[in-house]
């Protein structure tokens, strides 16, 4: 609004200025335009006793000259002394005229800059009212919706959320069912049939045999370790192979409906794409469970206290040693005859076998 305000003031003073100016300039060029007529047609008034139109007779001559009240009058001539007084008082009427004019045009200039300021302010009273009045009127509506009467908006807003729930919960009890048919029944399948194939008596047979292995290498060893396997003496994960597998190809795991369409679409661009690794249990060989190899690979600490990175080739190999004390690690064991073996045999006899006993024994063998 203010903005429109100042071009409405600079539109009024060109226009006066516009006005000023002609309105000199049409009076310089009606002055001007006397004077020259006046000086050019150099008209005589008629002589007594000679009409108008006689330019010629006894008073021809006379009339010719310059005579009191004729047109060629000394103040006539724009360079007289009574023409320059004369043309001064028109220059100051006109001026004077001019200023009039301007006080008038400033004046309601004036005028109509404080009726635009008084509209401003009306109006941005009406708008200040009418925006309360919204305010009252939402704030009655809010409070007039928060009635548990069933017929404000708290009541509707309740109704839209219970409708969202409910259909999240048939959502969800779908895709439980899609997932139930689809992947668990298909697992659970399988895991049934090779169950089917097992016995009570085989079961209960194998694990005899596996369990009688392990006794036959505590006979004939006098320690087994969990970071040592020696394959072609005694296996401790020949269990493994009797695990129970089972495949997960063709499996549609509606969870993954957005990833699955997703691929899809790229596939269908040709762009190659595939369903993402599933993210397992990550398991340590047991070849790494010595002290040096672990501690100087990513399961194990690869940086020292101080920030440095750990070299097991280089630096103090006490670091690095076990805390089985003595250190076993090489597996340099000596014959089991050598630790006490009549009360070993003795054990063997009464039909079970005794826990080794050695200064070479690991601490933990003890409990």
């Amino acid at each position: 609004m203010m903005g429109s305000i100042k071009v409405s003031n600079k539109v009024i003073l060109s226009n006066v200025l516009k006005e000023c100016q002609l309105e000199e300039a049409s009076e310089a060029f009606a002055s001007s335009r006397a004077g020259i007529k006046g000086g050019k047609t150099g008209k005589l008034p008629p002589v007594q006793g000679q009409k108008e139109e006689d330019g010629t007779g006894v008073g021809g001559v006379g009339a010719l000259l310059p005579g009191p009240g004729s047109a060629t009058d000394a103040t006539s001539f724009p360079g007289s002394p009574s023409a320059v007084t004369s043309q001064a008082m028109h220059d100051r009427q006109r001026a004077e005229r001019v200023e009039a004019q301007r006080q008038l045009l400033r004046k309601k200039h004036e005028e109509e800059f404080e009726n635009v300021q008084r509209e401003v302010k009306r109006r941005l009273e009406a708008k200040k009212v009418r925006r309360d009045a919204e305010f009252g009127m939402m704030m009655a509506e809010i409070l007039s919706g928060m009635r548990d009467d069933g017929t404000g908006f708290v009541q509707s807003m309740r109704a839209l959320v219970e409708s969202a729930d409910k259909r999240e919960a048939r959502r969800r009890k779908s895709v439980h069912a899609s997932w139930q048919k689809d992947v668990f029944d298909y697992i659970q399948n399988q895991v049934e049939k090779k169950l089917q194939r097992i016995t009570r008596n085989g079961l209960k047979d194998r694990h005899r045999m596996i369990y009688g292995k392990f006794l036959k290498a505590i006979k004939e060893r006098t320690a087994i370790f969990r970071d040592i396997v020696a394959k072609d003496i005694y296996d401790p994960f020949e269990s493994h192979q009797y695990i129970i597998r089972y495949s997960t190809k063709g499996v549609k795991d509606p969870t993954l409906s957005a990833v699955a369409r997703r691929i899809q679409e790229l596939q269908q661009l040709g762009v190659k794409a595939t369903m993402p690794p599933a993210h397992t249990r990550y398991t340590l060989d047991p070849t790494k469970w010595s002290g040096p190899v672990i501690q100087s690979s990513a399961i194990g600490h690869m940086n020292a206290d101080d920030g440095s990175v750990i070299n097991v080739s280089k630096g103090n190999p006490l670091r690095y040693k076990s805390l089985i004390r003595p250190l076993l690690d090489h597996y340099k064991i000596s014959p089991p005859d050598k630790y006490r073996p009549q009360k070993r045999m003795f054990a063997i006899r009464r039909g079970h076998v005794a826990r080794p006993r050695g200064i070479r024994i690991i601490n933990d063998m003890e409990r």
